[in-house]
């Protein structure tokens, strides 16, 4: 298999693995309405009480890049739910579990045999 990139270069291999990245979900919030705006990725701006730049609006999860995991962003919407009632809470851990997850589709595809 044949591989032609982006600059111009080729590369042959036998094997692929397409990995397009993770993208926040906000093409259809209409953020400059909000006075908000997102980067390339789709993802907003937070501060340390995940507040954006509009300090009324919050973010989390996909929206504000990594780790982008259920579990971490249940965790920083309770965070978040708690600065913006004014109750006291426990700040986010430096560390957390985090993992990669891939379903059956996501697999090797072997280059078809040239004769």
């Amino acid at each position: 298999m044949r591989l032609q990139l982006a600059s111009g270069k080729q590369v042959v291999a036998d094997k692929a693995l397409y990995s397009v990245g993770r993208r926040g979900a906000t093409d259809d919030l209409d953020l400059p309405a909000a006075g908000l705006a997102a980067d390339a990725r789709g993802r907003l701006h937070v501060n340390e009480h995940y507040q954006t730049d509009v300090s009324h609006i919050y973010a989390v999860g996909d929206v504000i890049g990594f780790p982008s995991l259920a579990s971490t962003s249940m965790e920083q919407g309770r965070l978040a739910s708690c600065h913006a009632f004014g109750i006291t809470t426990n700040s986010f851990p430096e560390l957390f579990p985090y993992g990669i997850y891939t379903s059956l589709e996501c697999r090797w595809w072997d280059a078809p045999k040239s004769s």
